[in-house]
């Protein structure tokens, strides 16, 4: 009987599990900040590299490599211990033990340079990997009562705020993002307003607003300095959020340990995974058009970028949520990978390569950018 736990064990140190997780690296004391306090400004949790464990002192939680997983995406142990070893290969590794996978720069073939990014050289591979492995096919659980008031908080909070401030239009429309005022309005981006806090406190219940993953347990609101907001939309209905640190004196560069991006606490609601697709509403768009050329990015600005300049686009909000229970959306399509040109990025394009030649049995292309990513690519040449 194959012992996961020991496949997880030999395939990753908790370091691993660190990056894979999206946390910040441990600094020179081999600490990181608190999974269990998003407030936490003084690293209080301490990672053993020799024992791959931990220990947080802000809590008093101990465990190993895959309890941290497990507490970070708040799911129990047997669908972590699972999610790992899909991760690690599944029965593929196991094969005069544990055999990692294979760099994303083996064997592909350029096949042509320039692909309809009008201004810019990009380079189109052939992408089909022969590495077999396991999809993570979990199934997010999905609260409908939850689900319908989260769309109501949503929608009164973008009505309350109304738009972008001057603020998040000199932001977005600037050099940084060089985005249209047409994409800003169609993405439905805005900015919180100074007296939102309170304006969601007299609408709504305590309750509610924790449901909908606006507040933690003390109170705090969570766009309180990442005030520029981005919708996720279904149906033209916003489903999610998440912010882009912007403070009310417009400035976009995060000070100290705090972070560009933040998400929605998922700890009472539960569905509020940020394993998600962004812009999915463009695959509507795409039917009518009967356009079956599809560009994934990795980022919500990146793609935006992306269908302002070339068209149906959709993205995943970074290396370590991309929404493999999702990738059914992808069946009908031609699927160009257009992740940032990194190492994560490189390695993010192999893992949805192998995945949809898993579930789909299809092959798919990646697209390199001149810069590090599209936006970069594009800089200057407005």
């Amino acid at each position: 009987m194959i012992n996961k736990i020991e496949v997880i064990h030999q395939r990753f140190t908790i370091y691993d599990i660190i990056e894979r997780c999206g946390l910040q690296r441990p600094d020179k004391n081999n600490k990181i900040r608190s999974i269990y306090n998003q407030d936490e400004k003084t690293p209080s949790m301490h990672i053993y590299g020799d024992t791959n464990s931990f220990t947080d002192f802000s809590s008093g939680t101990s465990g190993d490599m895959i309890d941290l997983f497990k507490d970070y995406h708040q799911i129990d142990i047997k669908t972590a211990i699972n999610e790992l070893y899909d991760y690690a290969g599944g029965e593929a590794s196991i094969s005069n033990g544990i055999q990692k996978q294979r760099s994303s720069t083996r064997k592909v073939k350029l096949i042509k340079k320039a692909r309809s990014f009008k201004d810019i050289d990009t380079y189109v591979y052939e992408y089909d990997p022969a590495d077999k492995r396991q999809t993570n096919d979990y199934i997010e659980k999905i609260l409908t009562p939850h689900k319908e008031l989260q769309k109501i908080v949503f929608a009164e909070l973008f009505n309350q705020c109304g738009g972008c401030n001057d603020n998040g239009l000199n932001y977005l429309s600037g050099e940084q993002r060089n985005f249209t005022y047409a994409n800003i309005w169609i993405h439905k981006l805005f900015t919180i307003k100074e007296n939102t806090k309170e304006f969601l406190l007299s609408r709504f219940t305590f309750e509610e607003l924790l449901n909908s993953g606006l507040f933690n347990e003390d109170g705090y609101f969570i766009f309180s300095n990442h005030r520029l907001v981005i919708p996720y939309l279904e149906n033209n209905e916003i489903v999610y959020l998440r912010g882009r640190y912007l403070d009310a004196n417009g400035n976009s560069k995060p000070t100290g340990e705090t972070s560009k991006y933040i998400s929605l606490n998922n700890k009472y609601a539960q569905n509020l995974l940020l394993k998600r697709w962004y812009n999915l509403d463009c695959l509507k768009l795409q039917q009518v058009d009967n356009e079956k050329d599809i560009y994934i990015f990795e980022g919500e600005f990146d793609t935006m970028i992306g269908q302002q300049k070339n068209g149906y686009s959709i993205g995943f909000p970074g290396v370590s949520n991309f929404p493999y229970s999702d990738i059914d959306v992808l069946k009908d399509y031609n699927i160009f990978i257009c992740t940032d040109n990194d190492a994560p990025g490189d390695k993010i394009a192999l893992e949805i390569a192998i995945a949809v030649k898993e579930k789909l049995n299809k092959s798919v292309k990646r697209i390199r950018f001149q810069g590090k990513d599209i936006s970069e690519s594009y800089k200057g040449l407005e």
